[in-house]
């Protein structure tokens, strides 16, 4: 699965020719998952910092380091 979406990234500025019908969906696939993680990752941020900072009574936010790389693949993917 994660083949195709590589062949698509490799082919990303090649204007001739047409994707495969697996190609094209395995990439929309791997893309909405990634998207998701993203949306999912602002839930579970805004969760553990409301619990963070009704526990402990500080105002700081604790960001996991794979809402990063979320948000990274995200922009780029945009």
């Amino acid at each position: 699965m994660f083949h195709y979406y590589l062949v698509v990234l490799k082919k990303y500025a090649v204007f001739s020719g047409r994707a495969r019908r697996a190609e094209y969906w395995y990439f929309y696939l791997v893309n909405f998952l990634i998207h998701f993680a993203y949306h999912v990752s602002y839930i579970v941020t805004a969760i553990q910092s409301f619990l963070v900072r009704s526990i402990e009574g500080s105002g700081e936010m604790i960001i996991p380091g794979w809402i990063y790389l979320s948000w990274i693949i995200y922009i780029i993917m945009r």
